[in-house]
């Protein structure tokens, strides 16, 4: 699993009601840490990563939340536009 060291990734501030990133159990004060099993250094590259994504397609993130590192699958929907 990518490592938490170093705490570098993308910090989720808002996490919409419905949205892809709340269907994933993702919260706000989360980190994304990595991208299909890709590391994410900062927002921008979190968005390189997800381009070329069209809806639909299901992606996996690591998560750092309160010290503890975990994966989760999350179905990108319409909206997407990364975490804001």
């Amino acid at each position: 699993s990518p490592s938490a060291a170093g705490r570098s990734g993308v910090l989720i501030t808002r996490v919409d009601f419905g949205s892809s990133a709340a269907r994933a159990g993702l919260r706000a004060g989360d980190l994304i840490t990595a991208f299909n099993s890709l590391p994410v250094r900062d927002p921008v590259d979190l968005q390189v990563k997800t381009a070329l994504l069209r809806a639909g397609e299901v992606v996996e993130l690591w998560v750092v939340r309160q010290g503890r590192a975990f994966a989760v699958l999350a179905t990108l929907d319409s909206a997407w536009q990364g975490p804001s």
